[in-house]
Parts: structure tokens; C-alpha cells; sequence
């Protein structure tokens, strides 16, 4: 079995692929949402302008048995590059998984890459079983662990709604200098600036471990192009911003994404206060009220999912008080590749 780059545009290759990692799923973490095929298949044909995908495929026959799919920033952290390699789960321990990471690191290197982050699902305190032969594998193989993120769900309706309505009156007393703007679909054109400058500052603010990573510089027109790719992918977005009153300065910001397929699973993805204007709540403030534009927009969601580092006891609290329990976590490991040869 020889690994070879697939034809992003074989519809049976790509659904092929797609089969994997449904399998891969099922067996690996079964408790967290499944793979959405829409995005899947869509986001085969992008071209983003800030970074490119290299990816791999390993078959059995004509069937497709192992992925690899290989993210290259282009513009920040050129010296970075993450991989997420994949295995059926029929075919492993057959060293597929050892020659795509291989592969994988060769690709990064001759593109100049230094380091190669990667990694695996693994059982978090006392929760559901999880095989940690994935971990095993990295750590085999010279990976180091550089971050641990919680992977937590919780019901769209987990909080009772007299407590919510509480806690949402005591961060708005908290943060009564602030006002907040609401918003779906697309950020508005007029805050596209004010929240481009805030985004920049995630991987500073964010704890990242030692992952091999620096801010990015996001401009209103990167921020503009990676909101329409996932939108093309079927995603739909939902966000409130926060800024001090009087002020043109986003100062917090949270979305949730739902995608096409389970469309009754939200993801929640970055919440961002900045630092000079913690200590006011504002984390919760926007997370409740986007929770409640959440429910108004979608009513068939269901169910929220969010990661956070083990070490943000900040945002883990918020979190907690939302209903947000855990259900395993992602173990990401590193490489400096630059020096294997």
C-alpha cells in the first residue's frame, strides 16, 4: 500500500476519505460531535490565501484506509505546520499511521517548516474510556505533549432558566459601562476592524502551551475571507461583541458555529476579553446573551461543544456555570522537524 496525493475533485475518492474519519470517529470519541460531510467535501475545493493544505491517502486496493491532511499557515507562523493523520480503524497497528506521520514531517521540512504539531484523543479524569494507544504512538515516535485542551458539552437548555436569567443580571451590573452588538450570519462591515484587531491578540491572550505559535495580524479583509470560506462549508455564525460605551473598541467577543450536518450540534468557538477589561464579567455576559440569540436563531440545536486548555481555570469556571461538563480531551503533542534528517 503506497501513499499517494488524492484528486480533491474524484467525488468517490473525497467521500472515501470522509468514510475514514466517520470510522475513526466512531470508535475514537463517540461522545463528541461527528464530522460534518458538507464542510468535508466543500472545503476539499477551497483556496484560502493564508494558508494551504498538503494531503495523503494510503489504499487498500481502490479503498481509501488512511488520511492525511496537512495545514500550512502562509502569511503567520510560517515555521508551523499541524498535521492530523487518520487511520480506519479496521487497518491499524499496520504502520499506515507511522508513514503518513513520516510523510507529513518530510512535507513540513522541505517546505521550511520547524515545528509539526499533531494529536490525539485520550480519557480525561474519570470520563468515558478512550484508547490511548494514539498518545502511545506519538510519544513513540519523539512527539513531546505541549497542550491539553478539555473537550465539554452541555444542553442547550442545561442551565434552568431563572438561574440564567440571574447570572446574565449580575454580569450586566458588572459591565453597565459596556454595551453589547448581536450579530449572525456575517460580522457587520462596521465592526470588521475593531474585532480583526481583537482576534489578533487570541494567541497571545489564549493559553497555548508550547505549541510553536505567535500572534497573527488580522487585517478586516482576512477576517471578511475566512468568515465567507465557512460559510461556502455551510457554517452558520453567531457572535456578540462588547465594547466600553461611548467607544468604537470591541473589547469582547464570542461565536458559536453550527454546521450543516448534525445541524443540531453548536460549536462553541473563540471567547476573547481583553485584558485591560476583565473583571467585569464581560466573558459571561456575551457568552449568555449569545446563547440566548443562539436559541432564538436555531431551535433545533440541541447541544453546545467547547475545548478549553486544562489550565484556563478562567474560562472553565464560566463555563461550569453554564452547564458545561467534561467529556474527554485533545492531548497535542510537537515536533522540531527541522533537525531530523
Amino acid at each position: 500500500m503506497d501513499i499517494e496525493t488524492p484528486d480533491v475533485h474524484d467525488a468517490e475518492t473525497v467521500d472515501q476519505m470522509f468514510a475514514v474519519l466517520q470510522a475513526a470517529h466512531l470508535v475514537d470519541e463517540p461522545d463528541n460531535p461527528p464530522p460534518c460531510g458538507v464542510a468535508y467535501r466543500v472545503g476539499m475545493r477551497q483556496h484560502p490565501l493564508t494558508e494551504k493544505f498538503e494531503r495523503r491517502i494510503i489504499r487498500d486496493d481502490c479503498r481509501v484506509v488512511a488520511v492525511l491532511s496537512l495545514f500550512m499557515p502562509l502569511v503567520d507562523n510560517t515555521a508551523f505546520c499541524d498535521a492530523e493523520v487518520t487511520v480506519h480503524p479496521d487497518y491499524r497497528r499496520r504502520g499506515l499511521g507511522t508513514a503518513l506521520l513520516r510523510e507529513a514531517e518530510h512535507i513540513g521540512r522541505a517546505d521550511g517548516r520547524r515545528s509539526l504539531a499533531t494529536g490525539s484523543i485520550g480519557r480525561w479524569e474519570d470520563g468515558p474510556q478512550r484508547s490511548e494507544a494514539g498518545r502511545r504512538f506519538l510519544e513513540a515516535a519523539g512527539y513531546d505533549l505541549v497542550l491539553t485542551e478539555v473537550l465539554r458539552s452541555a444542553d442547550i437548555d442545561a442551565v434552568q432558566p431563572a438561574v440564567e436569567r440571574e447570572l446574565l443580571a449580575q454580569a450586566q451590573a458588572a459591565s453597565v459601562d459596556y454595551e453589547t452588538i448581536a450579530w449572525t450570519g456575517r460580522t457587520p462591515e462596521e465592526y470588521l476592524a475593531p474585532i480583526a484587531a481583537l482576534n489578533s491578540t487570541f494567541l497571545n491572550e489564549a493559553p497555548i502551551g508550547d505549541l510553536d505559535l505567535e500572534p497573527e495580524k488580522i487585517d478586516p479583509d482576512r477576517k471578511r475571507r475566512r468568515e465567507e470560506l465557512k460559510i461556502e462549508r455551510g457554517v452558520f455564525l453567531c457572535g456578540v461583541f462588547a465594547r466600553p460605551k461611548g467607544s468604537e473598541e470591541i473589547v469582547a467577543t464570542t461565536v458559536i458555529e453550527i454546521h450543516t450536518e448534525p445541524g443540531d450540534v453548536a460549536h462553541q468557538q473563540i471567547t476573547l476579553v481583553a485584558p485591560n477589561h476583565r473583571g467585569h464579567r464581560l466573558g459571561m455576559r456575551v457568552k449568555l446573551e449569545n446563547h440566548e440569540q443562539l436559541r432564538a436563531a436555531r431551535p433545533e440545536v440541541r447541544s453546545i461543544h467547547t475545548g478549553n486548555a486544562s489550565v484556563n481555570a478562567a474560562m472553565i469556571a464560566i463555563n461550569e456555570q453554564l452547564g458545561f461538563v467534561p467529556v474527554d480531551a485533545w492531548y497535542a503533542y510537537q515536533t522540531d522537524i527541522s533537525k531530523t534528517s
